[in-house]
């Protein structure tokens, strides 16, 4: 009875609100929806730009200049050599006893070589590193603490990425998407450093270390 006196009232409300939203003809706006919500950065914060298939995370320069992010896809797999003199078939399963006294093997393995390698192999890979090499006057390289004025938006709605920031009072602006079908990704660079030879754009491919496992 109890019950019935409090699921009553609680499903007139429900029931309301329900008849509220089908009667009323206004459409949704779904750009303010998604924009409001939109990230706005004044410090170095992880960030992503991809297409559900493809991403690409950056750091406060709007590539991946200071942090170790990665470009990852659906695709790109790879799998680290078997341990020396081990093979596929070394792998024992482990019994478990079940509730009705069955012994049963489960895929869990023992704490040596040929376990470890299977619980880490096939995995994702980094596809690879696009950052910025920048200099500074003296002929250093720029740290993350000489950056000024840093200021970033990703804009959900388009998913577009712009960076800004300042490099001994010189401005840097990028912009950074991911095409909306297609595993790649688009930069565009706009700097008086760039003239000088004080802004490049570098490319690393690392290699996956799974620290011995």
């Amino acid at each position: 009875m109890t019950q019935r006196r409090f699921l009553a009232p609680l499903l007139s409300v429900f029931g309301a609100a329900i008849v509220l939203a089908a009667d009323t003809d206004v459409p949704l706006d779904r750009h303010a929806i998604v924009t409001r919500h939109n990230v706005e950065l004044t410090e170095s914060q992880p960030v992503q730009v991809g297409n559900g298939e493809f991403a690409f995370s950056a750091d406060v320069t709007g590539l991946q200049t200071f942090e170790s992010y990665c470009t990852m896809s659906q695709w790109g797999w790879h799998s680290m050599p078997l341990p020396p003199g081990t093979k596929i078939e070394d792998f024992r399963w482990t019994e478990k006893t079940t509730w009705d006294g069955r012994r049963v093997p489960y895929p869990i393995g023992a704490d040596d070589a040929i376990s470890h390698w299977l619980a880490a192999n096939p995995h994702r890979i980094n596809l690879g590193r696009i950052g910025l090499r920048m200099t500074r006057t003296d002929g250093a390289p720029v740290a993350l603490s000489d950056l000024r004025n840093i200021h970033q938006r990703l804009d959900l709605w388009s998913g577009l990425l712009r960076s800004r920031f300042e490099v001994e009072g010189l401005p840097v602006e990028v912009q950074t998407c991911c095409h909306p079908t297609l595993d790649m990704v688009a930069v565009h660079i706009r700097s008086p450093l760039l003239a000088a030879g004080r802004v490049k754009v570098e490319l690393s491919f690392p290699y996956p270390d799974l620290g011995g496992g």
